[in-house]
């Protein structure tokens, strides 16, 4: 009995130990995950860069299309940003909204859209336009991972286990590098 009562008295104050450093070393990993899932997720990410890419070829022209999305963290929305084409024609819409800026590069056509933010973004994983998704220098081959099936891009807060969780891994790629 008393090795027992030993023990539990070691337990609250290693316990109030824990819980001081998860509060102080928490705010060094991000609060927001960008998530990438179909009914499971496919990839979840921290959210440390500002946007993150689509790029797949449209169904009837065969054009790349790059569909570069901003990530409003604190907000936990997406919004498209702009779009860049390769060949803007068959299967297009005919005329670009005012409020949208068209210019053209050597390689595209790229439209500038307004901001209009939503809380998720969907795509059917086409095979055939081979849908791809990239945030910083991660990739997912979504027609692989997801084929015909919807997917789902959402920004949403990370739980404390989760940014626990981060910062740990943070902490073994840095003893690794």
């Amino acid at each position: 009995m008393k090795q027992y009562v030993k023990w539990a008295g070691l337990l609250l104050p290693a316990f109030s130990v824990l819980i001081i450093i998860i509060l102080l070393f928490l705010p060094l990993f991000p609060p927001s995950l960008l998530v990438v899932s179909q009914g499971k997720v496919l990839g979840e990410y921290p959210v440390q860069a500002d946007n993150f890419e689509v790029q797949f070829r449209h169904s009837v022209n065969k054009g790349l299309i790059r569909e570069v999305y901003k990530i409003d963290a604190e907000r936990l929305t997406i919004t498209l940003d702009k779009g860049y084409f390769e060949s803007y024609g068959a299967g297009m819409i005919d005329t670009v909204p005012p409020e949208v800026t068209y210019s053209s590069d050597e390689q595209f056509v790229i439209l500038d859209f307004a901001d209009h933010y939503r809380h998720q973004i969907d795509y059917t994983a086409g095979i055939v336009s081979q849908h791809m998704f990239y945030y910083e220098d991660k990739s997912l081959v979504l027609y692989k991972l997801a084929p015909r099936k919807p997917v789902a891009i959402t920004v949403r807060k990370a739980s404390a286990v989760q940014r626990l969780l981060g910062l740990c891994q943070q902490l073994i790629n840095q003893r690794k590098g």
